[in-house]
């Protein structure tokens, strides 16, 4: 169990992890997405969480992306990763065009 997952970027984790952990609650579901750069075409998941602890007085927002036909495929990561986020354009498997948001990682992220 990460100890501080506002700062980390997880690949590949247990789907264990992501279930909300106590105190964790869920803030959306974005369900009607598709992956445009690695799996192009493939349907994903993307879940906001947002903790809040009392005792030591730390909030976090985690971001989880997984894939719907290889739930192994996901990726956690911690709001304090996140750089920047942009909204492009882009082609999708169905021929439509499509919004699609873009984040931009620290790297100095664990």
């Amino acid at each position: 169990m990460q100890i501080f997952p506002h700062r980390d970027v997880d690949f590949m984790f247990h789907l264990r992890q992501m279930k909300a952990r106590p105190g964790e609650a869920l803030i959306d579901c974005l369900d009607s997405i598709e992956d445009t750069k690695g799996n192009n075409g493939d349907r994903v998941v993307i879940i906001v969480t947002s903790f809040l602890s009392l005792y030591r007085n730390i909030s976090y927002l985690r971001i989880i992306w997984h894939s719907l036909a290889l739930p192994r495929v996901n990726l956690s990561v911690g709001y304090n990763c996140i750089i920047n986020i942009t909204t492009r354009t882009a082609n999708s498997v169905s021929h439509l065009a499509s919004c699609f948001h873009q984040i931009l990682f620290n790297s100095s992220c664990r």
